[in-house]
């Protein structure tokens, strides 16, 4: 996701990115024909350390923790708030399947790096795109809505950078003398795609630089929680 770093510094997002709305929606999306059997694929989730040189290296243990809090804070918000029927990617898919399901998990990571690039973007050539939200993975998965039922299917796709201890002591170091070491940023995408049509209907995001840590349940807690105040029917949204 080096795509999204950059897209954090051209956007200058600071802290974080939800103190409003940030969710954005398609145009053609019926408030009053919500999906309602919604499939959860599972979430990708990486959390990486910064080396003193701003390599970033993925660390398994602290990706499966972080995908760990990413559905215990999901299930937290369905349940709490009454969302939606979840139901899981079955077991039974098969070799083709589960490839197919794998490319479409690594298209939403573009599309929706677009859609939330484009969407947000101050340039005057890309406004338009704040309201012509017309994004789409096409209909590769109309199988899972057959096999499962589900009306629509939820992405989650995320990347932390947690600094080495080294990298820490370094931008110490560095302010003593007026240098600023870059932040540490921390990205959240949630996508509502329609099974079978493969149309992003729903997205929202949360970011920080330094504020947040994917390996802390009460940090993604918070995340899920202010990104999914905007879901499609609820108030406000």
């Amino acid at each position: 996701m080096k795509k999204i770093l950059i897209a954090l510094l051209m956007l200058s997002i600071s802290a974080a990115a939800w103190s409003e709305d940030t969710s954005l929606k398609s145009s053609s999306l019926d408030l009053t024909k919500l999906p309602h059997k919604i499939l959860l694929i599972e979430p990708e989730i990486y959390v990486k350390e910064l080396s003193v040189g701003g390599v970033a290296e993925k660390v398994d243990d602290w990706s499966n923790q972080a995908k760990s809090n990413v559905r215990r804070a999901l299930d937290q918000q369905i349940s709490s708030k009454h969302l939606f029927d979840k139901l899981e990617v079955p077991s039974s898919l098969s070799t083709d399947e589960t490839v197919s399901l794998d490319e479409h998990v690594a298209l939403y990571d573009v599309v929706g790096f677009n859609a939330f690039y484009f969407g947000k973007s101050q340039f005057d050539g890309w406004k338009h795109k704040k309201k012509e939200f017309d994004y789409t993975l096409g209909d590769g998965l109309k199988s899972l809505a057959d096999k499962t039922g589900a009306d629509a299917a939820l992405f989650i796709v995320g990347e932390d950078h947690v600094s080495s201890g080294g990298r820490k002591a370094a931008r110490v170091f560095a302010a003593l003398f007026g240098v600023v070491l870059p932040a540490s940023p921390t990205f959240l995408s949630v996508g509502l795609i329609d099974l079978k049509t493969g149309d992003l209907l729903w997205m929202n995001y949360g970011t920080a630089l330094d504020s947040k840590d994917l390996r802390k349940q009460e940090d993604v807690n918070k995340m899920m929680e202010d990104m999914f105040v905007y879901y499609p029917g609820r108030s406000g949204s």
